[in-house]
Protein backbone atom coordinates (compact mmCIF):
# COMPACT_ATOMS: atom_id res chain seq x y z
CA UNK A 1 0.00 0.00 0.00
CA UNK A 2 1.57 3.82 -0.48
CA UNK A 3 1.99 6.19 1.54
CA UNK A 4 -0.69 8.41 0.09
CA UNK A 5 -3.38 5.71 0.78
CA UNK A 6 -2.84 5.51 4.11
CA UNK A 7 -1.74 9.15 5.12
CA UNK A 8 -5.46 10.41 5.51
CA UNK A 9 -6.33 7.88 8.34
CA UNK A 10 -2.97 10.30 10.39
CA UNK A 11 -5.59 12.68 10.61
CA UNK A 12 -8.73 13.24 13.16
CA UNK A 13 -9.79 12.76 16.90
CA UNK A 14 -8.76 10.51 19.27
CA UNK A 15 -12.38 9.59 20.11
CA UNK A 16 -12.76 5.63 20.27
CA UNK A 17 -15.46 5.68 17.33
CA UNK A 18 -12.97 7.67 15.36
CA UNK A 19 -10.57 4.84 16.19
CA UNK A 20 -12.75 2.36 15.21
CA UNK A 21 -13.41 4.11 11.74
CA UNK A 22 -10.00 4.70 11.09
CA UNK A 23 -8.92 1.09 12.10
CA UNK A 24 -11.72 -0.27 9.95
CA UNK A 25 -10.79 1.94 6.86
CA UNK A 26 -6.80 0.75 7.30
CA UNK A 27 -7.94 -3.00 7.10
CA UNK A 28 -10.33 -2.18 4.12
CA UNK A 29 -7.43 -0.49 2.38
CA UNK A 30 -4.59 -3.30 3.61
CA UNK A 31 -7.83 -5.43 1.84
CA UNK A 32 -7.88 -4.20 -1.50
CA UNK A 33 -4.02 -3.73 -1.91
CA UNK A 34 -3.76 -7.38 -1.64
CA UNK A 35 -6.37 -7.71 -4.54
CA UNK A 36 -4.45 -5.25 -6.49
CA UNK A 37 -1.55 -7.77 -6.52
CA UNK A 38 -3.32 -11.13 -8.25
CA UNK A 39 -1.06 -11.79 -10.22
CA UNK A 40 2.52 -9.94 -10.79
CA UNK A 41 4.74 -12.06 -12.97
CA UNK A 42 4.36 -13.30 -16.44
CA UNK A 43 3.78 -16.57 -17.43
CA UNK A 44 5.21 -18.24 -20.37
CA UNK A 45 5.81 -22.02 -21.59
CA UNK A 46 8.98 -22.95 -23.37
CA UNK A 47 9.31 -26.19 -24.38
CA UNK A 48 12.82 -28.06 -25.38
CA UNK A 49 14.18 -30.90 -26.04
CA UNK A 50 17.96 -32.23 -27.07
CA UNK A 51 18.65 -31.55 -30.65
CA UNK A 52 20.44 -33.95 -32.91
CA UNK A 53 21.89 -30.93 -35.20
CA UNK A 54 25.12 -31.07 -33.22
CA UNK A 55 28.02 -33.75 -32.83
CA UNK A 56 28.80 -34.68 -29.62
CA UNK A 57 31.28 -32.52 -27.89
CA UNK A 58 30.31 -29.29 -29.94
CA UNK A 59 28.91 -26.42 -27.64
CA UNK A 60 25.48 -26.85 -28.45
CA UNK A 61 24.22 -22.88 -28.82
CA UNK A 62 26.05 -19.88 -30.06
CA UNK A 63 24.99 -16.61 -31.10
CA UNK A 64 27.42 -17.87 -34.53
CA UNK A 65 25.81 -20.80 -34.92
CA UNK A 66 22.36 -19.73 -34.60
CA UNK A 67 23.12 -16.99 -37.09
CA UNK A 68 24.96 -19.96 -39.52
CA UNK A 69 21.61 -21.94 -39.11
CA UNK A 70 19.39 -19.13 -39.71
CA UNK A 71 21.74 -18.30 -43.18
CA UNK A 72 21.44 -22.23 -44.04
CA UNK A 73 17.41 -22.08 -43.44
CA UNK A 74 16.69 -19.92 -46.39
CA UNK A 75 17.78 -22.68 -48.56
CA UNK A 76 16.30 -26.05 -47.79
CA UNK A 77 17.93 -29.22 -47.06
CA UNK A 78 17.76 -32.40 -46.12
CA UNK A 79 18.79 -31.08 -42.90
CA UNK A 80 16.18 -28.56 -42.52
CA UNK A 81 14.03 -30.45 -39.84
CA UNK A 82 17.31 -30.99 -37.57
CA UNK A 83 18.10 -27.35 -38.15
CA UNK A 84 14.77 -26.04 -37.12
CA UNK A 85 14.99 -28.72 -34.42
CA UNK A 86 18.26 -26.47 -32.90
CA UNK A 87 16.57 -23.23 -33.51
CA UNK A 88 13.50 -23.95 -31.45
CA UNK A 89 15.51 -25.59 -28.91
CA UNK A 90 18.25 -22.78 -28.91
CA UNK A 91 15.28 -19.76 -28.64
CA UNK A 92 14.41 -21.40 -25.25
CA UNK A 93 17.41 -20.50 -23.78
CA UNK A 94 17.85 -17.05 -23.69
CA UNK A 95 16.59 -13.54 -25.59
CA UNK A 96 20.13 -12.84 -27.04
CA UNK A 97 19.79 -16.42 -29.05
CA UNK A 98 16.72 -15.07 -30.46
CA UNK A 99 18.15 -11.57 -31.40
CA UNK A 100 21.26 -13.37 -33.28
CA UNK A 101 18.75 -15.08 -35.27
CA UNK A 102 16.54 -11.78 -36.00
CA UNK A 103 19.78 -10.06 -37.07
CA UNK A 104 20.58 -11.99 -40.12
CA UNK A 105 18.45 -10.33 -43.20
CA UNK A 106 15.34 -12.49 -44.05
CA UNK A 107 15.19 -14.87 -41.03
CA UNK A 108 12.36 -13.68 -39.84
CA UNK A 109 9.78 -14.18 -43.00
CA UNK A 110 12.22 -17.26 -43.87
CA UNK A 111 10.85 -19.13 -40.51
CA UNK A 112 7.02 -17.70 -41.26
CA UNK A 113 7.74 -19.46 -45.01
CA UNK A 114 7.91 -22.46 -43.33
CA UNK A 115 5.02 -21.91 -40.84
CA UNK A 116 2.72 -21.30 -43.81
CA UNK A 117 4.27 -24.08 -46.06
CA UNK A 118 2.66 -27.42 -46.94
CA UNK A 119 4.79 -30.00 -45.16
CA UNK A 120 2.77 -30.41 -41.79
CA UNK A 121 6.21 -31.54 -39.76
CA UNK A 122 7.92 -28.16 -40.96
CA UNK A 123 4.91 -26.05 -39.64
CA UNK A 124 4.75 -27.43 -37.00
CA UNK A 125 8.46 -27.23 -36.34
CA UNK A 126 8.60 -23.26 -37.03
CA UNK A 127 5.19 -23.05 -34.99
CA UNK A 128 7.47 -24.31 -32.25
CA UNK A 129 10.35 -21.83 -32.88
CA UNK A 130 7.74 -18.98 -32.79
CA UNK A 131 6.42 -20.32 -29.19
CA UNK A 132 9.66 -20.21 -27.45
CA UNK A 133 10.66 -16.83 -29.29
CA UNK A 134 7.98 -15.64 -27.76
CA UNK A 135 8.77 -16.73 -24.19
CA UNK A 136 11.52 -14.23 -24.25
CA UNK A 137 11.78 -10.23 -23.88
CA UNK A 138 13.02 -8.88 -26.72
CA UNK A 139 13.14 -5.12 -29.18
CA UNK A 140 11.45 -7.35 -32.17
CA UNK A 141 8.29 -8.54 -30.45
CA UNK A 142 5.96 -6.69 -32.58
CA UNK A 143 7.26 -7.37 -35.66
CA UNK A 144 7.05 -11.52 -34.76
CA UNK A 145 3.41 -11.25 -33.79
CA UNK A 146 2.55 -8.91 -36.35
CA UNK A 147 4.63 -11.22 -38.90
CA UNK A 148 2.47 -14.76 -37.25
CA UNK A 149 -0.13 -14.43 -35.45
CA UNK A 150 -2.46 -14.10 -38.13
CA UNK A 151 -1.35 -17.51 -39.65
CA UNK A 152 -1.67 -18.97 -35.99
CA UNK A 153 -4.91 -17.86 -35.31
CA UNK A 154 -6.16 -19.06 -38.23
CA UNK A 155 -4.45 -22.82 -37.03
CA UNK A 156 -6.64 -22.90 -33.96
CA UNK A 157 -9.84 -23.58 -36.55
CA UNK A 158 -8.23 -26.34 -38.31
CA UNK A 159 -5.44 -28.46 -38.65
CA UNK A 160 -4.33 -31.06 -36.40
CA UNK A 161 -4.48 -31.18 -32.98
CA UNK A 162 -0.53 -30.79 -32.30
CA UNK A 163 -0.11 -27.53 -34.83
CA UNK A 164 -3.63 -26.45 -32.49
CA UNK A 165 -2.03 -27.01 -29.26
CA UNK A 166 1.74 -25.53 -30.41
CA UNK A 167 -0.34 -22.24 -31.84
CA UNK A 168 -2.19 -21.79 -28.88
CA UNK A 169 1.16 -21.94 -26.52
CA UNK A 170 2.71 -19.24 -29.17
CA UNK A 171 0.18 -16.94 -28.87
CA UNK A 172 -0.42 -17.74 -25.29
CA UNK A 173 3.24 -16.23 -24.66
CA UNK A 174 2.80 -13.30 -27.26
CA UNK A 175 -0.50 -12.29 -24.89
CA UNK A 176 2.04 -12.09 -21.90
CA UNK A 177 4.48 -9.95 -23.72
CA UNK A 178 2.68 -6.52 -23.08
CA UNK A 179 -0.98 -4.98 -23.30
CA UNK A 180 -0.05 -3.45 -26.68
CA UNK A 181 0.61 -6.84 -27.91
CA UNK A 182 -2.99 -7.78 -26.43
CA UNK A 183 -4.13 -5.09 -28.69
CA UNK A 184 -3.15 -6.31 -31.84
CA UNK A 185 -4.21 -10.01 -30.88
CA UNK A 186 -7.78 -8.71 -29.97
CA UNK A 187 -7.87 -7.00 -32.94
CA UNK A 188 -6.88 -9.82 -34.97
CA UNK A 189 -9.81 -12.13 -33.65
CA UNK A 190 -8.15 -13.97 -31.03
CA UNK A 191 -10.74 -14.56 -28.39
CA UNK A 192 -13.52 -16.87 -30.47
CA UNK A 193 -11.52 -19.25 -31.88
CA UNK A 194 -9.74 -20.20 -28.43
CA UNK A 195 -13.26 -20.54 -26.84
CA UNK A 196 -14.58 -22.74 -29.31
CA UNK A 197 -11.30 -25.07 -28.66
CA UNK A 198 -12.00 -25.08 -25.17
CA UNK A 199 -15.72 -25.67 -25.92
CA UNK A 200 -15.28 -28.73 -28.70
CA UNK A 201 -11.84 -30.07 -27.48
CA UNK A 202 -11.27 -33.17 -25.07
CA UNK A 203 -7.80 -33.28 -25.58
CA UNK A 204 -5.78 -32.34 -22.10
CA UNK A 205 -2.70 -30.42 -23.93
CA UNK A 206 -5.57 -28.68 -26.20
CA UNK A 207 -7.43 -27.12 -23.16
CA UNK A 208 -4.63 -26.24 -21.46
CA UNK A 209 -2.49 -24.51 -24.31
CA UNK A 210 -6.20 -22.99 -24.64
CA UNK A 211 -6.41 -21.39 -21.30
CA UNK A 212 -3.25 -20.64 -21.00
CA UNK A 213 -3.69 -18.19 -23.87
CA UNK A 214 -7.36 -17.19 -22.50
CA UNK A 215 -5.17 -16.05 -19.24
CA UNK A 216 -2.73 -14.11 -20.65
CA UNK A 217 -4.91 -12.19 -22.98
CA UNK A 218 -7.05 -11.48 -19.66
CA UNK A 219 -4.14 -9.84 -18.08
CA UNK A 220 -5.68 -6.93 -20.18
CA UNK A 221 -8.77 -7.71 -19.19
CA UNK A 222 -10.66 -4.49 -19.63
CA UNK A 223 -10.08 -4.83 -23.23
CA UNK A 224 -11.98 -8.73 -23.50
CA UNK A 225 -13.80 -8.42 -20.77
CA UNK A 226 -17.38 -8.03 -22.38
CA UNK A 227 -16.38 -10.87 -24.75
CA UNK A 228 -15.69 -13.61 -22.47
CA UNK A 229 -18.69 -12.82 -20.25
CA UNK A 230 -20.82 -12.24 -22.99
CA UNK A 231 -19.61 -15.44 -24.48
CA UNK A 232 -20.32 -18.95 -23.64
CA UNK A 233 -17.12 -19.02 -21.74
CA UNK A 234 -18.42 -18.53 -17.95
CA UNK A 235 -20.59 -21.87 -18.70
CA UNK A 236 -17.73 -23.51 -20.22
CA UNK A 237 -15.38 -23.15 -16.81
CA UNK A 238 -18.35 -24.32 -14.90
CA UNK A 239 -18.58 -27.35 -16.52
CA UNK A 240 -15.17 -28.26 -16.08
CA UNK A 241 -14.89 -27.11 -12.66
CA UNK A 242 -18.21 -29.70 -11.90
CA UNK A 243 -16.75 -32.46 -13.65
CA UNK A 244 -15.14 -34.81 -11.17
CA UNK A 245 -13.14 -36.39 -14.15
CA UNK A 246 -11.59 -33.00 -15.29
CA UNK A 247 -7.90 -33.25 -14.85
CA UNK A 248 -6.21 -31.07 -12.65
CA UNK A 249 -3.80 -29.85 -14.98
CA UNK A 250 -7.12 -28.14 -17.29
CA UNK A 251 -8.44 -27.24 -13.28
CA UNK A 252 -4.85 -25.44 -12.69
CA UNK A 253 -4.92 -23.77 -15.92
CA UNK A 254 -8.69 -22.99 -15.99
CA UNK A 255 -8.23 -21.02 -12.25
CA UNK A 256 -5.34 -18.66 -13.66
CA UNK A 257 -8.34 -17.35 -15.70
CA UNK A 258 -10.75 -16.69 -13.57
CA UNK A 259 -8.07 -15.19 -11.39
CA UNK A 260 -8.41 -12.63 -13.58
CA UNK A 261 -12.09 -12.67 -14.39
CA UNK A 262 -12.99 -12.29 -10.95
CA UNK A 263 -10.55 -9.44 -9.90
CA UNK A 264 -13.71 -6.67 -11.17
CA UNK A 265 -16.97 -6.73 -8.98
CA UNK A 266 -19.18 -7.18 -11.78
CA UNK A 267 -17.58 -10.25 -13.19
CA UNK A 268 -16.97 -11.83 -9.43
CA UNK A 269 -21.06 -11.02 -9.10
CA UNK A 270 -22.11 -12.95 -12.34
CA UNK A 271 -19.68 -15.96 -11.69
CA UNK A 272 -20.69 -16.46 -8.62
CA UNK A 273 -24.12 -16.19 -8.68
CA UNK A 274 -23.80 -19.18 -11.36
CA UNK A 275 -22.30 -21.51 -8.41
CA UNK A 276 -18.72 -20.79 -8.79
CA UNK A 277 -17.91 -20.78 -5.13
CA UNK A 278 -18.85 -24.43 -4.39
CA UNK A 279 -16.41 -26.45 -7.03
CA UNK A 280 -13.24 -23.73 -6.34
CA UNK A 281 -13.51 -24.85 -2.66
CA UNK A 282 -13.93 -28.46 -3.99
CA UNK A 283 -10.85 -28.42 -5.76
CA UNK A 284 -8.81 -26.71 -3.83
CA UNK A 285 -9.45 -28.86 -0.53
CA UNK A 286 -9.05 -31.43 -3.40
CA UNK A 287 -4.95 -30.90 -3.54
CA UNK A 288 -2.91 -31.56 -1.30
CA UNK A 289 0.85 -31.10 0.10
CA UNK A 290 2.52 -34.25 -1.37
CA UNK A 291 0.69 -33.96 -5.20
CA UNK A 292 4.11 -32.36 -6.40
CA UNK A 293 3.11 -32.33 -10.12
CA UNK A 294 -0.31 -30.74 -8.71
CA UNK A 295 0.45 -28.09 -6.71
CA UNK A 296 0.59 -25.34 -9.22
CA UNK A 297 -3.13 -25.53 -9.49
CA UNK A 298 -3.28 -24.66 -5.40
CA UNK A 299 -2.13 -20.93 -6.46
CA UNK A 300 -4.50 -19.78 -8.84
CA UNK A 301 -7.27 -21.67 -6.64
CA UNK A 302 -6.11 -19.70 -3.80
CA UNK A 303 -6.00 -16.27 -5.78
CA UNK A 304 -9.77 -17.00 -7.27
CA UNK A 305 -11.26 -17.52 -3.30
CA UNK A 306 -9.34 -14.70 -2.28
CA UNK A 307 -10.41 -12.47 -5.09
CA UNK A 308 -14.01 -13.04 -4.21
CA UNK A 309 -13.52 -12.66 -0.51
CA UNK A 310 -12.07 -9.49 -1.17
CA UNK A 311 -15.50 -8.09 -2.75
CA UNK A 312 -17.72 -5.57 -0.63
CA UNK A 313 -20.78 -8.11 -0.51
CA UNK A 314 -20.58 -9.81 2.86
CA UNK A 315 -22.36 -13.35 1.71
CA UNK A 316 -19.30 -14.18 -0.37
CA UNK A 317 -17.15 -14.72 2.44
CA UNK A 318 -20.06 -16.63 4.60
CA UNK A 319 -20.48 -18.59 1.24
CA UNK A 320 -16.68 -19.21 1.12
CA UNK A 321 -15.83 -20.23 4.56
CA UNK A 322 -19.15 -22.50 5.26
CA UNK A 323 -18.71 -24.69 2.62
CA UNK A 324 -18.89 -28.48 4.07
CA UNK A 325 -18.55 -27.21 7.77
CA UNK A 326 -15.78 -25.43 7.45
CA UNK A 327 -13.20 -27.99 5.10
CA UNK A 328 -11.80 -24.95 3.49
CA UNK A 329 -10.50 -23.28 7.38
CA UNK A 330 -9.05 -27.31 7.71
CA UNK A 331 -7.52 -27.22 4.36
CA UNK A 332 -5.72 -23.69 4.63
CA UNK A 333 -4.18 -24.50 8.17
CA UNK A 334 -2.84 -28.19 6.51
CA UNK A 335 -1.28 -25.59 4.38
CA UNK A 336 0.21 -23.31 6.56
CA UNK A 337 2.36 -26.01 7.71
CA UNK A 338 3.79 -26.81 4.42
CA UNK A 339 7.33 -26.49 3.47
CA UNK A 340 6.81 -24.86 0.44
CA UNK A 341 6.78 -21.10 1.37
CA UNK A 342 4.76 -19.56 -2.06
CA UNK A 343 1.88 -21.78 -0.47
CA UNK A 344 1.97 -20.76 3.04
CA UNK A 345 2.15 -16.67 1.27
CA UNK A 346 -0.87 -17.51 -0.68
CA UNK A 347 -2.68 -19.43 2.29
CA UNK A 348 -1.77 -16.08 4.35
CA UNK A 349 -3.00 -13.52 2.03
CA UNK A 350 -6.63 -15.89 1.61
CA UNK A 351 -7.00 -15.59 5.42
CA UNK A 352 -6.10 -11.85 5.77
CA UNK A 353 -9.05 -11.33 3.35
CA UNK A 354 -10.93 -13.16 5.53
CA UNK A 355 -10.58 -11.45 8.72
CA UNK A 356 -10.68 -8.28 6.90
CA UNK A 357 -13.82 -8.57 5.67
CA UNK A 358 -16.64 -6.92 7.93
CA UNK A 359 -18.98 -10.29 9.01
CA UNK A 360 -19.21 -11.60 12.58
CA UNK A 361 -16.72 -14.27 12.95
CA UNK A 362 -17.81 -15.75 16.33
CA UNK A 363 -19.65 -18.95 14.64
CA UNK A 364 -16.12 -19.64 13.18
CA UNK A 365 -14.16 -18.96 16.59
CA UNK A 366 -12.92 -22.78 16.42
CA UNK A 367 -11.91 -22.58 12.82
CA UNK A 368 -10.05 -19.55 14.29
CA UNK A 369 -8.43 -21.19 17.00
CA UNK A 370 -7.48 -24.20 14.53
CA UNK A 371 -5.60 -21.10 12.11
CA UNK A 372 -4.40 -19.29 14.87
CA UNK A 373 -1.21 -21.21 16.08
CA UNK A 374 -0.01 -21.68 12.67
CA UNK A 375 -0.74 -18.11 11.45
CA UNK A 376 1.88 -17.19 14.68
CA UNK A 377 4.50 -19.48 13.61
CA UNK A 378 5.59 -17.23 10.43
CA UNK A 379 5.58 -14.00 12.37
CA UNK A 380 9.21 -15.56 12.26
CA UNK A 381 9.41 -16.72 9.00
CA UNK A 382 10.56 -14.80 6.14
CA UNK A 383 9.61 -10.83 5.58
CA UNK A 384 7.23 -11.73 2.47
CA UNK A 385 5.37 -13.95 4.81
CA UNK A 386 5.84 -12.88 8.03
CA UNK A 387 3.77 -9.64 6.41
CA UNK A 388 1.45 -11.55 5.43
CA UNK A 389 1.10 -13.32 8.64
CA UNK A 390 0.99 -9.85 10.49
CA UNK A 391 -1.72 -8.84 8.05
CA UNK A 392 -3.68 -11.29 9.13
CA UNK A 393 -3.42 -10.98 12.92
CA UNK A 394 -4.50 -7.17 12.16
CA UNK A 395 -7.42 -7.98 10.01
CA UNK A 396 -8.05 -10.60 13.08
CA UNK A 397 -8.17 -7.84 16.20
CA UNK A 398 -10.69 -5.65 14.65
CA UNK A 399 -13.39 -8.30 15.33
CA UNK A 400 -13.22 -7.70 18.95
CA UNK A 401 -12.86 -9.02 22.44
CA UNK A 402 -13.03 -12.21 22.10
CA UNK A 403 -10.27 -12.72 19.35
CA UNK A 404 -8.36 -9.87 20.93
CA UNK A 405 -8.49 -12.34 23.77
CA UNK A 406 -7.21 -14.68 21.65
CA UNK A 407 -4.20 -12.93 19.99
CA UNK A 408 -3.00 -12.35 23.56
CA UNK A 409 -3.39 -16.01 24.43
CA UNK A 410 -0.65 -16.69 21.74
CA UNK A 411 1.98 -13.99 22.81
CA UNK A 412 1.90 -12.36 19.92
CA UNK A 413 2.51 -8.46 21.64
CA UNK A 414 6.01 -8.93 21.87
CA UNK A 415 6.62 -10.27 18.13
CA UNK A 416 4.95 -7.01 17.40
CA UNK A 417 6.80 -4.94 19.39
CA UNK A 418 10.06 -6.42 17.25
CA UNK A 419 8.56 -5.01 14.11
CA UNK A 420 8.95 -1.53 15.70
CA UNK A 421 12.69 -2.45 15.57
CA UNK A 422 12.47 -3.56 11.70
CA UNK A 423 13.82 -0.89 8.81
CA UNK A 424 10.83 -1.67 6.81
CA UNK A 425 8.28 0.94 6.30
CA UNK A 426 5.29 -0.80 5.44
CA UNK A 427 5.39 -3.75 8.77
CA UNK A 428 6.58 -0.58 10.92
CA UNK A 429 3.39 1.09 9.84
CA UNK A 430 1.25 -2.39 10.45
CA UNK A 431 2.90 -2.82 14.14
CA UNK A 432 2.09 0.92 14.98
CA UNK A 433 -1.64 0.55 13.70
CA UNK A 434 -1.83 -3.05 15.47
CA UNK A 435 -0.82 -1.24 18.95
CA UNK A 436 -3.33 1.85 18.42
CA UNK A 437 -6.28 -0.75 18.02
CA UNK A 438 -5.07 -2.88 21.07
CA UNK A 439 -4.31 0.55 23.50
CA UNK A 440 -7.36 2.68 22.35
CA UNK A 441 -9.78 -0.43 23.13
CA UNK A 442 -8.50 -2.60 25.71
CA UNK A 443 -7.23 -1.64 28.87
CA UNK A 444 -5.08 -4.95 29.64
CA UNK A 445 -3.51 -3.97 26.47
CA UNK A 446 -2.49 -0.65 27.86
CA UNK A 447 -0.69 -2.23 29.96
CA UNK A 448 1.07 -5.67 28.13
CA UNK A 449 2.31 -2.53 25.99
CA UNK A 450 3.90 -0.83 29.22
CA UNK A 451 5.26 -3.90 30.36
CA UNK A 452 7.02 -4.45 27.03
CA UNK A 453 8.46 -1.11 27.09
CA UNK A 454 6.27 -0.05 24.40
CA UNK A 455 6.43 3.47 24.73
CA UNK A 456 10.04 3.42 24.52
CA UNK A 457 10.17 2.13 21.12
CA UNK A 458 7.46 4.67 20.12
CA UNK A 459 10.05 7.69 21.26
CA UNK A 460 12.43 6.14 19.03
CA UNK A 461 10.04 6.76 16.65
CA UNK A 462 9.32 9.82 17.17
CA UNK A 463 12.45 11.42 14.62
CA UNK A 464 11.55 8.87 12.26
CA UNK A 465 12.38 10.12 8.82
CA UNK A 466 9.00 8.33 7.17
CA UNK A 467 6.80 10.99 8.15
CA UNK A 468 3.62 8.37 8.45
CA UNK A 469 5.91 6.50 10.90
CA UNK A 470 7.05 9.69 12.90
CA UNK A 471 3.16 10.97 13.32
CA UNK A 472 1.84 7.44 14.22
CA UNK A 473 4.53 7.22 17.07
CA UNK A 474 3.50 10.61 17.99
CA UNK A 475 0.02 10.07 18.28
CA UNK A 476 -0.12 7.23 20.24
CA UNK A 477 2.46 8.75 22.81
CA UNK A 478 0.65 11.85 23.25
CA UNK A 479 -3.10 10.66 23.20
CA UNK A 480 -2.32 7.47 25.30
CA UNK A 481 1.02 7.76 27.48
CA UNK A 482 1.53 11.86 27.75
CA UNK A 483 -1.95 12.72 28.98
CA UNK A 484 -3.11 13.30 32.27
CA UNK A 485 -6.12 12.16 31.61
CA UNK A 486 -4.98 8.58 29.91
CA UNK A 487 -6.42 6.51 32.96
CA UNK A 488 -10.01 7.93 32.89
CA UNK A 489 -9.58 7.42 29.20
CA UNK A 490 -9.05 3.93 29.08
CA UNK A 491 -11.27 2.89 31.71
CA UNK A 492 -14.23 4.95 30.10
CA UNK A 493 -13.40 3.28 26.72
CA UNK A 494 -12.59 -0.31 27.78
Amino acid sequence: MGEENRRFLLKGGSTLSNIKCKSREFASLVRRDRRDKVVSSKRFCQVTTKSPALSVGEPQYTSEKIKEVAKRIQKRSEHIEDELKYLRDAFSYTSDFVDSFLEVDNSLYTLVGYLTCNDSTLKLEAAWCFTNISANDHKNMMAVVMATAPYLITFLQGGSELLQDQSALALGNMAADSHEIREVLKTQGIIPPLINLVKQSTAVGILQSSFFALCNMSRSLELITNELMESELPSILLTKLSNENTDLNIIGELAWLLTYMLSTESNCDVLVNKGFIRYLVHWLCKVRAHQKEYLFAVTPLLRCLGNIISGDDKKYIEMVISIEDSILMHTLSNFLVSSKRYLTKECLWVISNIFACEINLEPYLEDVKLLLPNIVRHLTSAYEIKKEAAISLYNLLTHGNKFYELIVDENVIRSFIDFLKIPDVEIMCLALYFFEEIVSKYQDGNQLFLQCDGPSYLEALEYHENEEIRNKAVYLLETFYENEDNDDYNNENT
